[in-house]
């Protein structure tokens, strides 16, 4: 549709195509274009909802009792229970060797070392030399057991059941702390665990090591009033 044609519909339908914002100078009048006002229709609202004035009252301010009443305590929280500390016990590792009839045990001056140091390793093949008899086996008593922190009571006891095990006679080279800890009983005096065990307590290597003429001294004399000599080997004389 060509812009004439257009024109000439808009005139016949009596649309009005342009309207000037505000009067031009010099131009012809136009009508001016009023917008319809809409009437906004007023709404009401709800009446606000009539609360007793007793419940107003006891809303609004706490009363005289409420506020005269002593706060809530919290529970006393329970404190945690500690655990009784165990006393350290006492640490020991004994190497038991026999030879022939005789059990010789001898206590390791560092329970936690691999083995004897080299002296008194060289200390305890002399001591087993005087004994006749091929050596048998080699066994070990550690204490604590597995790690676990015991009391030395149960020491006495485990170190009497683990005697008995090897049975005959026993040549005990342990400390005089350490022999009270397994026997409760005094050094180079006899000892026996019900008939099945005879235990001479004596010197320790590291004794005998630190103090030879005293403490091999006091060893071999126990060892001849007791009986042990005469399980040593009487031809060759030697001791430790």
């Amino acid at each position: 549709m060509n812009e004439l044609q257009r024109q000439a519909y808009i005139k016949a339908l009596g649309v009005t195509p342009w309207v000037a914002a505000a009067p031009l100078p010099g131009a012809a009048e136009t009508p001016l274009l009023e917008w319809p006002e809409v009437a906004t229709p007023a709404v009401q609202l709800a009446p606000e909802p009539q609360v007793p004035a007793q419940a107003a009252a006891s809303m609004s301010l706490p009363t005289e009792q409420a506020r005269q009443a002593p706060a809530p305590q919290a529970a006393p929280t329970a404190e945690p229970q500690t655990k009784k500390k165990v006393a350290p016990s006492t640490q020991l590792t004994l190497q038991a060797h026999q030879i022939g009839e005789v059990w010789v045990i001898a206590e390791q001056e560092d329970p936690s070392a691999p083995d004897l140091s080299r002296e008194a390793l060289q200390l305890l093949q002399n001591l087993l030399a005087i004994f006749p008899g091929q050596r048998k086996s080699v066994r070990k008593f550690l204490w604590p057991l597995s790690d676990v922190a015991m009391d030395d009571a149960a020491l006495s006891k485990t170190f009497q059941s683990f005697t008995r095990g090897l049975g005959g006679k026993i040549l005990l080279c342990v400390s005089e702390q350490s022999c009270k800890a397994c026997l409760n009983a005094p050094r180079f005096a006899l000892h026996s665990e019900d008939n099945s065990a005879v235990i001479l307590p004596v010197s320790a290597l590291q004794e005998m090591l630190q103090d030879p003429v005293e403490q091999k001294r006091r060893t071999w004399q126990a060892m001849l009033a007791t009986g042990f000599y005469s399980y040593a080997d009487k031809k060759t004389g030697r001791s430790a």
